[in-house]
């Protein structure tokens, strides 16, 4: 069956390197399926030919054209025993292993994050692909260069971007995030038998610890939450407000879940969804005061139960309706902290942080949390939940009888 598959060497002339070189590529040719695979060769036209003996140039040694010949014979040989280790050979099966080889040549850490970026951005994963796209940016602006190989993000490559993104006025909390897209690219490859496990740059020291944020999670206290309970507005300043409230009585549910809401998810005192970050299940019991917000305000000519979507928006445009509904809730809020003279900023998403810290006060177990804030796994619960204010244990504490 290998037979049938035909290997060679092709100059590939449809891109010159500054130096007048191009790329030498491993050609698979197979039933009408044709495949150029990049090396680590490159050679003038002349030089090619005379590696490939049409030419009676003496551009090389003879020794050294000995060994050029013997590397490009092993690149040859890796292919062939690649093909000879599929059960079955079929164009897709032959395509899935070249593509995965292939990719070592491809190793650039830039190139892998915008790559993150489109896969994710085209599965309609349009904040996690933001996040690779800002990541690679950063890397292009802070450390001023176009590319980096993944064998160059070194423990020292790590700490200098670190420290050069703290004096551009990145904060510890981006700066981590960016460096946490970089640990996923770096477990890809890894994962993916593309780089030696030996060279990660992630872990204790000597290698690099990402940097941990100095901000903690903003959530209200209780004095501060009946303000805000209290608060009555007009018109749409209202409804932006009500959605705060919404978040907050629904354990902090998204807004772009709340927009997504459809009459049917509303069954049996619970609201049954998905929560859209993760696709994990959300099922919340429904308070007293999240089901006066439905009466309120659900739209029975919609299938939606705020009426706010169409139904036919695309990813991108769910996102921007959010963040339309974000901003003007935000407003609201900081209006209400400017009147009322609360010195914390408030944003929709203390919401969720107030409403898991008060599930933490009264003692809820993290288990129990994990799925009112349908995160994925409870480590993620613990990791959040660390973030949050001490309030119970100022509480707990000067109740102890000294």
């Amino acid at each position: 069956m290998t037979k049938k598959i035909k290997i060679s060497t092709v100059l590939y002339t449809s891109y010159k390197t500054s130096d007048e070189k191009y790329n030498l590529k491993i050609r698979i040719s197979f039933n009408g399926y044709q495949k150029n695979i990049s090396t680590k060769f490159y050679f003038t036209k002349d030089e090619f030919k005379e590696i490939k003996g049409k030419s009676n140039t003496r551009i090389f040694s003879k020794d050294k054209k000995d060994i050029i010949k013997a590397e490009i014979f092993e690149e040859i040989q890796k292919y062939q025993r690649i093909i000879e280790g599929l059960k079955i050979i079929t164009p897709e099966a032959l395509n899935k292993e070249l593509n995965k080889e292939e990719e070592k040549y491809q190793l650039e850490l830039i190139y892998l994050l915008n790559k993150e970026d489109k896969q994710r951005r085209a599965n309609g994963k349009i904040s996690s692909a933001n996040q690779y796209k800002e990541t690679a940016i950063s890397i292009k602006k802070i450390m001023g260069i176009k590319e980096i190989a993944m064998v160059d993000v070194t423990p020292a490559f790590l700490q200098e971007y670190e420290k050069n993104g703290l004096d551009h006025g990145y904060s510890p909390t981006t700066i981590s995030i960016y460096m946490r897209s970089i640990k996923y690219i770096w477990n890809y490859c890894i994962n993916n038998d593309l780089l030696n496990r030996q060279l990660y740059p992630f872990g204790r020291k000597p290698k690099y610890t990402i940097i941990k944020s100095r901000q903690r999670k903003s959530a209200l206290d209780t004095i501060d939450m009946i303000i805000f309970k209290s608060v009555k507005l007009e018109g749409a300043q209202q409804f932006y407000l009500d959605l705060f409230l919404f978040s907050y009585y629904t354990f902090g549910m998204n807004l772009i879940d709340i927009l997504k809401l459809e009459h049917n998810d509303i069954y049996n005192g619970f609201i049954d969804t998905t929560r859209t970050k993760t696709d994990n299940t959300l099922k919340i019991p429904l308070t007293k005061e999240a089901e006066e917000f439905i009466e309120k305000y659900k739209d029975k000519e919609s299938k939606f139960l705020f009426g706010k979507l169409d139904g036919n928006e695309t990813h991108q445009q769910l996102k921007d309706r959010s963040k339309y509904y974000s901003k003007k809730i935000n407003k609201v809020l900081k209006a209400i902290c400017d009147d009322k003279k609360i010195a914390k900023k408030v944003t929709f998403y203390t919401a969720r942080h107030t409403s898991a810290n008060n599930l933490l006060v009264q003692k809820i177990d993290v288990a129990t949390i994990s799925q009112l804030l349908g995160h994925k796994d409870i480590k993620t619960t613990q990791n959040y939940l660390s973030g949050l204010p001490d309030y119970d244990i100022k509480e707990r504490v000067l109740k102890i009888a000294m």
